[in-house]
């Protein structure tokens, strides 16, 4: 009963997730690049969601499970991206949400991307998307 509340508490936004299927352009990896992406389950209730991380509409990062492995398990995706406005949107389709961010880079940037859900906490499916300048986590 639990998980149903937490999964039947999902945000399908018009012309959003089933566009997502359309989007067949891809960036590519760089491991010197200078933004890096960082993704994480941290539902209680939710232990696998898949995720999928767009730049600029181009696919980023596309995980088929992402575990929540006892909370504290990351996963980071460097990329060179040019100085200026940048688009960053995350969906997931088993949670059936999605979330965007727009940011400006100047330098070297880094995204964190926590997927929440608690019902024993009241917490929403979300994802909490914190983007910041400088200190690029290493990539694993």
């Amino acid at each position: 009963m639990i998980a149903a509340m937490c999964v039947g508490a999902g945000l399908f936004l018009s012309g959003g997730i089933a566009d997502e299927e359309k989007k067949t352009a891809t960036l590519s990896e760089d491991p010197k690049g200078n933004f890096a992406v960082r993704v994480t389950n941290q539902s209680e209730d939710m232990s696998d969601i898949d995720v999928q991380v767009y730049i600029d509409d181009k696919l980023a990062v596309s995980r088929d499970s992402l575990a929540t492995a006892g909370f504290h398990s990351f996963h980071t995706y460097r990329f060179e991206l040019p100085t200026g406005k940048h688009n960053l949107k995350v969906v997931s389709r088993k949670a059936g949400i999605e979330t965007e961010k727009e940011f400006v880079l100047k330098g070297e940037h880094s995204a964190d991307i926590s997927f929440w859900c608690s019902n024993s906490r009241s917490i929403p499916k979300k994802f909490n998307v914190v983007v910041k300048q400088g200190g690029l986590p290493p990539t694993l």
